[in-house]
C-alpha cells in the first residue's frame, strides 16, 4: 500500500515549499538517510483486501457487543463507522488461516464489525462502494492448537491493553500538522471526525503558542490550556494569561474561577469604557470612582442640597446642578447572575461641595456638614479618618466582595447543571429532611413560593406565584422517586443560597451557611466552561467559609462599614423636575462664588 497517498479531501496549499533532497544543490553530507539494509522479506505473511463479511472473529481476551454500533447514540461509535467507510482500515487487521482455509481475526475484531457496518451502512444507502479490510494474513503451519491459543492471548492482551493510546497532546499535535499545511479548521475537524466542543477546544489551543506549549509539556490538559488560550486570543491580555499560567502551574483547581473573574473584569473595562466614552461626548466630567464620599470634599448629589439655606431634606438634581463648576460622575459596574453583560451605574457627584456652597441633604439648618458618627476602637474614642488598618480591612473588603460576586456566577450556573439532573441517591435523604426541619430559610422560602429555586429549575414561569402551588405539587408528584429528590435538593440548597451574602458570610458564616457550602462540596458539581464542562470548585473566598480564620475585631468591622462601597443610594436619580425652591434671594453657586469663597480661604 502506498504510503504517500494524501487522505481525501485535503489539499496541500500551492505556496507550500518542500525540500527536494535530490537538488544538486543540496549537500548529500548534510543528509542523514537511513535505509532499510538489513530488512527481509516476510514468507509466512500475506497483505489482503478481504471482504469484511468473509473473515472469521476468533476468540478474543476483550469483549465486544457489536450492537453498540447500531446504536445513533453511541457517537463515538458512529464516527468509527463514518471514517472506516470514509477510509477503510488504515491499521491491518491481523488474522491467521486455519486449517480449512479460513481467515481468523486474531487482531482487529472491532475494525472487523465496524467495517461489516460501514459495507452494510453502504449497500442500503445505494452506494456502489465500500472500504474492503486490510489484513495481514499468516499461514495456517500450525501444530500445536493449544500453544497457538497461549500465543492468540498473550497477542491480544498487548494489543490491548499493553500499548498505548493517542494522548491529548498526540491529538493537539496532530490538528497543529494539519493547520501549518493549510487546512482550514472546519475542515481539519471534520476529517478528524471531532465532536464540536472538542474541535473548538482543539483549535483554539493549536492556534494559541503559549497554550499550546504549556499542553505538550503536560503542565495542563486541553480544557484547561483552552482557557488560557480564550485570554491569549485577545492580544491585550497579558497579565490575565500570566496569572492563569501561574495558577496553573500551582493551584490548577482553581483556574476556572480565576478566569471566571478575569471574564467580568474584561467585561467591565469594556463597559465602563464605552459609558465613559458616552458621558465625554455629552460635555460630562467622568472622574475615577474616590476611596470615600465621606470626606470633606466630594458627595454624590443624592447626599447633597443646594445650599445650607435650603430646607434639609431638600434635593440637588443632576438638571440644577450640571451648570456647578463641581460637577462630575463616576461609574460603577456590577454583573451577577443571571446577567451576562452586567451593569454600569452613573452617579453623579460635586467634587468640592462644600467650596460650592452645597450642603449635606439631612445637615442642620445653616449648617454644611452633618455630625458625623464616632467609631469605637478599644476603650478610645476615634473621631478623625480612617486609620491605616482600617484602610487596609477596606480595601480587602471589596476586594472579596468582587471575588465573592464572580464566584457566585459558576456557583449559580453549577446549580442551574444540577437542577438537570435525573436522579439523586436515597443517601442525601437524611440531610435534606434535617434541613426542611430546622432551616429558618427553608421555610422562608417556601412561604415566599420558592423562588430562586423555581428558577433553577426552569419553572419561575410556570408555577411562580402563591397561586401556583396547586400545579407545582402536582408536577412534583408526577416525578420518578430519584427525581423528586433533585427537585427536593435544589429547592434546599436555593433557600439556603438566598441567604449569603456577598459582605458577611465569607467572614462570619452562621450554622446554615457552612452546612450549605459542606453539602455543595459533596455534590459532585459541574460548570459549563467554553472548553466543554468541567468540576465546580469551590473559589478562595468559598473556601473561607469552611476554613474560618481568627474573627475581625467588631470594632474594626464597625468603623469602616459606612465606607466598604461607593456606590449610588437609590435617590440618585434625577427626578425630571424642580426640586424644593430656593429660599428668597438663593441662587446656585457660580464660577465667581467659588473663586470668592476659595479667596477667603
Amino acid at each position: 500500500m502506498p504510503t504517500t497517498e494524501l487522505a481525501p479531501d485535503i489539499t496541500i496549499p500551492s505556496d507550500t515549499v518542500f525540500q527536494d533532497v535530490t537538488a544538486p544543490d543540496i549537500d548529500p553530507t548534510v543528509i542523514e538517510l537511513v535505509l532499510p539494509t538489513s530488512a527481509e522479506e516476510v514468507k509466512d505473511y500475506t497483505l489482503l483486501h478481504v471482504d469484511p463479511d468473509e473473515l472469521v472473529i476468533g476468540p478474543n481476551v476483550r469483549l465486544f457487543d457489536p450492537q453498540r454500533l447500531e446504536d445513533p447514540q453511541d457517537e463515538e461509535y458512529a464516527d468509527f463507522v463514518a471514517d472506516l467507510l470514509d477510509q477503510g482500515n488504515t491499521i491491518p487487521i491481523i488474522a491467521r488461516y486455519d486449517a480449512h482455509g479460513q481467515l481468523i481475526v486474531i487482531d482487529g475484531q472491532v475494525r472487523t464489525y465496524g467495517l461489516r457496518k460501514a459495507k452494510k451502512r453502504a449497500t442500503e444507502s445505494g452506494e456502489v462502494s465500500w472500504k474492503k479490510a486490510f489484513v495481514i494474513a499468516q499461514a495456517h503451519g500450525i501444530s500445536d492448537e493449544k500453544a497457538t491459543a497461549i500465543e492468540r492471548m498473550v497477542e491480544q492482551h498487548g494489543a490491548n491493553f499493553l500499548r498505548f493510546a493517542m494522548t491529548q497532546a498526540d491529538q493537539l499535535r496532530t490538528v497543529q500538522g494539519l493547520l501549518e499545511l493549510g487546512v482550514e479548521p472546519v475542515t481539519v475537524g471534520k476529517r478528524l471526525r471531532l465532536k464540536n466542543d472538542d474541535a473548538a477546544v482543539l483549535m483554539a489551543v493549536a492556534q494559541s503558542t503559549h497554550a499550546a506549549e504549556l499542553a505538550h509539556q503536560g503542565v495542563l490538559g486541553l480544557s484547561e490550556s483552552a482557557v488560557i488560550a480564550e485570554f491569549e486570543a485577545y492580544g491585550d491580555e497579558s497579565a490575565a494569561v500570566e496569572e492563569l499560567t501561574e495558577c496553573a502551574q500551582t493551584n490548577p483547581g482553581q483556574i476556572h474561577n480565576i478566569a471566571q473573574r478575569l471574564r467580568v473584569a474584561r467585561t467591565e473595562r469594556v463597559a465602563l469604557a464605552a459609558a465613559a466614552a458616552e458621558l465625554a461626548e455629552q460635555g460630562l466630567t467622568v472622574i475615577e470612582p474616590p476611596d470615600t464620599l465621606r470626606g470633606p470634599q466630594i458627595r454624590q448629589l443624592a447626599d447633597l442640597r443646594p445650599t445650607a439655606k435650603t430646607k434639609p431634606g431638600g434635593t440637588l438634581s443632576i438638571k440644577r446642578h450640571a451648570t456647578c463648576p463641581g460637577h462630575a460622575a463616576y461609574l460603577t459596574f456590577h454583573r451577577v447572575w443571571p446577567d451576562k453583560e452586567g451593569t454600569v451605574t452613573v452617579i453623579h457627584v460635586c467634587t468640592d461641595f462644600q467650596r460650592h456652597k452645597h450642603a449635606e441633604r439631612n445637615a442642620e439648618p445653616g449648617k454644611t456638614l452633618i455630625e458625623r458618627p464616632t467609631y469605637p476602637t478599644g476603650s478610645a474614642v476615634q473621631t478623625g479618618p480612617m486609620t491605616a488598618e482600617q484602610k487596609r480591612y477596606r480595601k480587602t473588603v471589596i476586594a472579596q466582595g468582587k471575588a465573592w460576586d464572580s464566584a457566585t456566577i459558576k456557583r449559580m450556573e453549577a446549580l442551574e447543571l444540577f437542577a438537570k439532573r435525573r436522579t439523586l441517591s436515597q443517601a442525601e435523604d437524611t440531610w435534606l429532611e434535617a434541613m426542611r426541619a430546622s432551616s429558618a430559610r427553608y421555610a422562608d422560602a417556601a412561604g415566599r413560593g420558592h423562588r430562586l429555586a423555581l428558577t433553577l429549575l426552569g419553572w419561575d414561569s410556570k408555577f411562580a406565584g402563591n397561586g401556583n402551588r396547586a400545579a407545582l405539587r402536582a408536577e412534583i408528584l408526577k416525578a420518578k422517586p430519584e427525581r423528586a429528590r433533585v427537585i427536593s435538593m435544589v429547592m434546599v440548597l436555593a433557600a439556603l443560597e438566598q441567604g449569603v451574602s456577598r459582605r458577611r458570610t465569607w467572614e462570619n458564616p452562621n450554622e446554615e451557611e457552612i452546612a450549605y457550602f459542606a453539602k455543595l462540596r459533596t455534590l459532585k458539581l459541574q460548570t459549563l466552561e467554553p472548553s466543554g464542562p468541567a468540576d465546580w470548585v469551590p473559589s478562595e473566598v468559598e473556601m473561607l467559609v469552611l476554613d474560618r480564620s481568627e474573627p475581625v475585631d467588631a470594632a474594626l468591622a464597625a468603623a469602616v462599614e459606612d465606607e466598604i462601597e461607593v456606590e449610588a443610594t437609590l435617590d440618585d436619580e434625577d427626578p425630571g423636575a424642580d426640586d424644593e425652591p430656593l429660599a428668597d434671594g438663593e441662587d446656585l453657586p457660580t464660577d465667581g462664588d467659588a473663586t470668592e469663597v476659595s479667596d477667603a480661604r
